[in-house]
């Protein structure tokens, strides 16, 4: 018995914020059997990658063409922030400027550890803890509140 022919399903790529993953989706064409993907369908790494999906076939029908060749893309920034990886064995990522900064260049806002997103004015009496040296809370951890995501204050180590 021959097996049939079954056309080439339509990929779609993705792009992500460094943090999350890209995942590419298919749909159409022939639809016998599961679809494989030339080169992964997640990307969850800084970068891009190629990739295209076909239908795997079955006793009946033959795996179908390679489809479009899409691109899964993670961003080097999160929530909107630009970080720098220097290849710190925790894999910890820095962001590029200070929170409440519009630049590399500028100071941002003072906070206190601990008080989340409430800028601390220099004229002000200092508030309670200071110099903490506790895991924070995400209420109490500026960089969760005021960037969101996954973004969080460094800690003592």
């Amino acid at each position: 018995m021959n097996k049939a022919d079954q056309s080439a399903p339509t990929a779609y790529g993705a792009t992500a914020d460094y943090g999350y993953t890209a995942s590419a989706s298919a749909s159409g064409g022939g639809g016998q059997g599961s679809i494989e993907w030339s080169n992964g369908s997640t990307r969850s790494s800084v970068g891009s990658q190629s990739t295209s999906a076909r239908w795997s076939g079955n006793s009946y029908y033959n795996p179908s063409p390679w489809s479009n060749s899409v691109t899964l893309t993670i961003n080097n920034d999160h929530n909107g922030h630009d970080f720098v990886d220097l290849a710190l064995p925790s894999g910890t990522k820095w962001a590029t400027m200070n929170v409440g900064a519009s630049s590399i260049t500028d100071n941002g806002n003072y906070y206190m550890w601990g008080y989340g997103s409430t800028v601390y004015d220099s004229s002000q009496s200092p508030l309670d803890d200071p110099w903490g040296n506790r895991n924070l809370t995400d209420e109490e951890d500026t960089a969760r509140k005021v960037w969101g995501g996954l973004w969080h204050m460094p800690t003592i180590d």
